[in-house]
């Protein structure tokens, strides 16, 4: 993403000055820009997919794991998305607040400074321990929603004995008063 991000720099920087309208080179780099994020957020969600399925259903082989939560991260990736990009929204709203209160604190205050990238610091890991258990939650919905079927173990026969036999018609059923036929 990073590599991408620097080709967005150069691609948006000669559209800036070689492009007939002023603006085209600032929007390529806004799309690229965050077209880099959705690709840093969906390999986030990639990894912490595999983490939550290797610990919920505790897989060792980290290449099939690898690549099967790739595709179960690929056909689920709007519903990731959605959960990593509002979870950014909130970390850039907190990263902006701390500037804006970072510029007003003044300069010779190193104390107010340093508690405040303290706190900064502590929500930012909130964050993201955030995003990582919105992802476990994803993924024990997931599992329950799309479990494989347990398989049922064959019931045995019942032995001989208790196996019923079909019904007597009522002449040749025993009676306490009346006799059977092989009794004669």
């Amino acid at each position: 993403a990073i590599a991408l991000l620097a080709g967005v720099g150069k691609v948006s920087g000669k559209m800036a000055s070689d492009a007939p309208r002023e603006m085209q080179g600032f929007w390529v780099q806004v799309a690229g820009t965050l077209l880099c994020l959705v690709i840093a957020l969906f390999v986030r969600a990639w990894f912490d997919v595999a983490q939550a399925r290797t610990v919920i259903d505790r897989v060792r082989g980290m290449f099939k794991l690898s690549f099967r939560s790739f595709v179960l991260a690929v056909r689920n990736s709007p519903r990731l998305l959605s959960i990593y990009m509002s979870t950014t929204v909130v970390a850039g709203i907190v990263a902006a607040a701390g500037w804006e209160l970072w510029l007003n604190i003044p300069h010779k205050s190193f104390g107010r400074s340093w508690l405040l990238l303290e706190v900064v610091t502590v929500v930012m890991v909130t964050i993201r321990l955030w995003q990582r258990a919105a992802t476990v939650l994803w993924y024990e919905n997931y599992a329950e929603l799309h479990a494989a079927p347990v398989p049922v173990a064959p019931v045995p026969a019942p032995p001989p004995e208790m196996i019923e036999t079909a019904a007597v018609p009522a002449e040749v059923a025993p009676t306490p008063t009346t006799e059977t036929p092989h009794d004669s």
